[in-house]
């Protein structure tokens, strides 16, 4: 362990947390405004993975254009998914916590319907997307990071700037804000909290692909790879903060880059239960979170 391999790792764990900060973004701000679970968040950025593909190999679209063409179409595919598979189970009448349950069941038949019709269309095979850029280094004072990697994570930074600018200048911003704390509250105020919830809903899965068109630029491509995702972005917006934006970010950075050290240290196939270490670790010292708010 030298230190230019501390600081390579750290590098290369900065950029995957950026990446993991966005897709968990996305599934705390529907946790955050609807107080559901969606358990498909993982296949929605497995489908952005596919698309990005999908488009690079028929079509010759960069992965960092194809963002134009995906992140508008799950927007629009998620207002779909709300209202044949989720708002009848939020209408049903049901008791407190009969609802959550079943549309966590709802969205583990979903992500188990996309995960296998994956497999179905493109079998278990491993692709990926390799562009002129994608494996070109950049080397500064011995510490090298591809083209690829520095573009996806620089996208995913200004992907989640751009929604904090959204939540904290634009009404609907605030709107979503104020939902979030206090959704009595919010429609006390004139907030149409139904409207607010389909658009929080649309926002997150957006940001699922998107997240998924950004790593088909970094690691490889099959049907399963959106469960140990799924699993990441849990572990990151406890660590942060559920329902709080900023700490799905933080979480997901904190995360990316203690992956990265401990990858120097254990093998790398342990790696993935180190973001269970710092969950457990986080809820013993503060179990709201890194910025999430103490309840008296």
């Amino acid at each position: 362990m030298t230190l230019q391999g501390i600081v390579q790792s750290l590098v290369s764990g900065i950029v995957m947390g950026g990446i993991y900060g966005l897709m968990a973004l996305g599934l705390n701000l529907i946790f955050g405004v609807m107080r559901i679970i969606n358990l498909a968040h993982g296949e929605m950025m497995m489908l952005g993975m596919y698309a990005a593909w999908g488009l690079f190999t028929v079509l010759g679209v960069d992965p960092l254009l194809s963002l134009f063409i995906v992140v508008p179409g799950f927007f629009l595919l998620a207002p779909l998914i709300k209202r044949f598979l989720i708002d009848p189970l939020l209408k049903a009448g049901l008791r407190w916590g009969e609802t959550e349950f079943l549309i966590l069941i709802c969205t583990f038949g979903l992500s188990t319907v996309l995960r296998n019709g994956a497999i179905l269309a493109f079998k278990s095979d491993y692709r990926g997307v390799t562009t002129s850029y994608s494996t070109v280094p950049l080397s500064v004072a011995g510490v090298a990071i591809s083209y690829g990697r520095l573009a996806a994570f620089g996208v995913a930074l200004l992907l989640s700037i751009g929604l904090f600018a959204f939540f904290a200048r634009t009404f609907t911003g605030k709107a979503i804000r104020a939902t979030v704390q206090d959704e009595q509250a919010a429609m006390l105020m004139g907030v149409n909290v139904e409207r607010i919830s389909m658009l929080t809903f649309s926002i997150g899965v957006a940001a699922a692909a998107a997240a998924g068109v950004l790593l088909s630029m970094v690691i490889t491509i099959y049907p399963e790879v959106g469960g140990g995702f799924l699993l990441r972005s849990f572990c990151i917006i406890v660590l942060g903060g559920m329902g709080t934006a900023a700490g799905a970010v933080v979480g997901g950075l904190i995360l990316g880059v203690a992956e990265a050290l401990s990858s120097l240290v254990i093998p790398v196939a342990y790696t993935p239960a180190l973001a269970y270490v710092l969950l457990v670790l986080v809820l013993l010292v503060r179990p709201a979170g890194i910025l999430g708010r103490m309840r008296a």
